[in-house]
């Protein structure tokens, strides 16, 4: 008989095991121009990663399913008419969409918002649809930047990346622990035009759990750059 999933102890106190799953404890909660708002447990699910070759469940990250990107979207009523979504090619098989606010006295988010899709981060099947997958990428990035979920730690279903991918496809095998697609700073760097939008991307980095000697290097560049 396998193994039961069992969880890490410093995870017992927000997630319980259900079945083959893990679940959250709590209710999630989004917020948006000071409205509150519960996350229904259909729209999110939790990805799991367990020490190699055991069952034992070492960390848990909080995925919100596109669709439910979508119905926040339209439970808030978000208008993303002031956003401007610019398609930029890197190389082949390589693309960015990029969300800038253009409505600079109300804006719903300051520093610019970054999809990115290429070959060894999207499925197979739309391998011929990058663009496609890096607009929905942003999209979900920018909802769940606006409505503080980023902050909470989730990530869209849309974000995971390839080594999510070849897991999926490879049950059974000791590939590597699936890893969401995260803001590619060095790019979001070069969108920076203020130290303010720098100082807003600092909290971003952080709230991302991606705060480096290496990128806090990159950022300090950037500040004497900006100020001449």
């Amino acid at each position: 008989m396998a193994d039961q999933i069992q969880l890490a102890e410093w995870l017992q106190k927000d997630f319980q095991v259900k079945g083959k799953n893990v679940i959250p404890k709590k209710k999630y909660g989004a917020k948006y121009q000071g409205k509150g708002l519960e996350i229904e447990d259909d729209k999110l699910w939790v990805l799991a990663n367990k020490k190699r070759g055991t069952e034992l469940v070492v960390s848990c990250t909080p995925i919100m399913k596109h669709t439910g990107c979508l119905w926040l979207m339209d439970q808030y009523k978000i208008d993303l008419s002031s956003v401007d979504f610019t398609h930029e090619t890197i190389s082949t098989n390589h693309y960015i969409v990029v969300a800038r606010e253009t409505n600079k006295a109300n804006p719903i988010f300051n520093v610019p918002i970054i999809g990115e899709a290429h070959k060894d981060n999207v499925q197979v099947s739309m391998s011929g649809y990058m663009v496609t997958m890096a607009y929905k990428r942003c999209i979900d990035r920018v909802i769940l930047q606006v409505t503080g979920l980023y902050q909470q730690g989730f990530y869209s279903e849309s974000e995971m990346g390839g080594d999510f991918i070849k897991k999926e496809n490879n049950k059974g095998s000791d590939d590597k622990s699936p890893i969401p697609t995260l803001i590619n700073i060095p790019e979001a760097l070069e969108l920076v035009n203020s130290v303010e939008e720098l100082t807003l991307l600092k909290e971003e980095i952080k709230a991302q759990k991606m705060w480096t000697p290496e990128n806090e290097k990159l950022l300090k560049l950037k500040y004497r750059e900006l100020q001449g």
